[in-house]
């Protein structure tokens, strides 16, 4: 029984956010809580981060992309 667990969701590439969003709701579907999403390259077009942020509880993302949403910095894998 995993209810009562945070779910979180992993993608290399966010652009459309549609394979995130398309998990999350399987996820409330199945009564789980909204899950955290973390992504590598948050390239989020149009209204993409905003319509994640709706169905999660936190969006995170590295730097590898400049987004408001970068929390994790990968820098330090980069310069050694």
């Amino acid at each position: 029984n995993w209810t009562g667990h945070q779910p979180v969701l992993v993608d290399d590439i966010a652009s459309s956010g549609r394979t995130m969003m398309e998990a999350a709701r399987h996820f409330k579907t199945a009564g789980f809580a909204k899950p955290v999403c973390v992504i590598v390259h948050p390239l989020f077009a149009g209204n993409a981060y905003e319509d994640l942020k709706s169905v999660s509880t936190r969006v995170v993302s590295t730097n590898a992309v400049q987004h408001a949403s970068n929390e994790i910095s990968i820098t330090p894998l980069l310069v050694g």
